[in-house]
């Protein structure tokens, strides 16, 4: 962010981005969807938002529609194609790195090698979706509890933060309400900052045209994924947005934090949230086929909640346990950060692959799901789970699929290049710790 030359005012940059294949073997190339001023005073390079909001109908669809035929005529956005949103988690030290999240991958092979550099958004791309990503790095670039408190409305104790660097290349943080020069978010019907939820909402609405009804596709990865959750359950009480019909859950992260209220804690906050958004498509007869993997132990407190615990949520989720089993722990420098940041990379390459499907009336067996499943498959599948490999404290008895084929065969299996060949050292997108 740049200090707006004439007022001082600093400005984050958040909101949904518009991604599309660019030039060069992996270049991808992103665009902002269509954000009014109400959601966002100041651009992050310092100029004023003069875009109309929702509060001048005629206005804003007329300036709505007319930037979102720029994005259809560049070729960041096809209206009459399939889209997923994507919803990246904790992101500590991007600010400082200059670094967001994109959906290059490269991990190391050994004490000299590393892996060819994967662009896996191609996959999604090369089968016709419409593919956004929600940042909110600046915002989750900050303490884990804090990040966390941020999705929710009246649960962050300070006002709402974010992280920039200064004009010495310095990392700060700027609270509105704190200080005179940070732009004031958008507040809440109790004059409160606005909750990451209702600002991905709003970004949501801003960027679909209001009479889209292709599939639409909400991804949520580590943190992100409360966000995900806590967005569609939003959308699905909203009937005049644009209808979700799948939410993927990958690698979910939730603290185990208390809060205060009827609600005792973040998983049970986000289970509600879950078997509200469930019971709010089936009263509306609305598809919603959910899908969640695990990639790494930082999921168990999720994998408990919504899988182990409450029934009445599990029988509507497809669940698969992965295995990253191209990392070689010799030569992570952390294999629970490498497991944990592997799964968005996993999931949007394995598009590339068509699932193994093999069901009948009664059962399906020595079958998975990935990205290429369509809803009907995830539905079919819902209430079971599946693990790559079994784990050592399932019960003899259990009746889980094992043996489903090893997803990563045709996904990430080139032969390593030399790290001399390498550019830069390969660094995790996201830790949770």
């Amino acid at each position: 962010p740049i200090a707006n030359k004439k007022t001082g005012t600093i400005a984050p940059d958040y909101g949904l981005y518009w991604f599309k294949m660019g030039k060069g073997k992996y270049a991808e190339a992103a665009k902002k969807a269509y954000t009014p001023a109400s959601l966002e005073p100041y651009f992050a390079n310092g100029t004023r938002n003069t875009n109309p909001g929702p509060s001048q109908a005629a206005a804003y669809q007329r300036a709505k529609t007319t930037y979102q035929q720029q994005l259809v005529n560049a070729g960041y956005f096809n209206p009459n194609q399939p889209t997923v949103v994507f919803i990246h988690g904790w992101n500590p030290d991007s600010t400082v790195n200059k670094k967001r999240f994109d959906f290059c991958y490269q991990y190391q092979t050994s004490a000299t090698t590393y892996s060819p550099r994967y662009n896996t958004l191609e996959y999604f791309k090369k089968k016709g979706w419409n593919v956004a990503v929600f940042y909110w790095n600046q915002f989750s670039d900050d303490r884990l509890v804090n990040a966390e408190d941020k999705i929710y409305a009246g649960l962050d104790p300070a006002p709402r933060s974010w992280a920039y660097l200064n004009k010495n290349d310095q990392l700060e943080y700027c609270a509105n309400s704190l200080n005179k020069n940070c732009m004031a978010l958008p507040n809440n019907s109790l004059s409160k900052p606005d909750s990451m939820t209702r600002l991905a909402f709003n970004a949501y609405t801003d960027a679909l045209p209001g009479n889209y009804h292709h599939t639409i596709h909400i991804v949520g990865f580590s943190l992100g994924t409360q966000v995900a959750i806590q967005l569609t359950n939003l959308i699905l009480q909203t009937p005049s947005a644009p209808q979700p019909s799948r939410l993927t859950l990958l690698d979910p992260y939730f603290s185990d934090d208390q809060l205060n209220g009827p609600v005792s804690n973040i998983p049970e906050y986000n289970y509600l949230a879950l078997k509200n958004t469930i019971s709010a498509a089936a009263k509306k007869h609305q598809d919603l086929a959910i899908d969640m993997y695990r990639t790494s132990p930082l999921s168990e407190v999720a994998y408990e909640k919504l899988i182990l615990d409450n029934s009445d949520v599990s029988q509507h989720i497809a669940y698969e346990r992965l295995e990253p089993k191209y990392l070689n722990p010799d030569y992570q420098d952390d294999m629970l950060e490498a497991e944990h940041v592997s799964a968005p990379y996993l999931y949007f390459q394995s598009m590339k692959s068509p699932p193994t499907y093999h069901c009948d009336k009664i059962k399906c067996s020595h079958a998975y799901i990935n990205a290429a499943s369509s809803n009907p498959q995830i539905e079919t599948l819902a209430g079971q789970q599946r693990f790559q490999i079994p784990d050592a404290w399932l019960p003899k008895n259990d009746s889980s699929e094992h043996d489903f084929p090893d997803t990563q065969d045709d996904v990430f299996a080139a032969k390593p290049v030399s790290a001399s060949n390498s550019t830069t050292r390969p660094q995790a997108t996201e830790i949770v710790s």
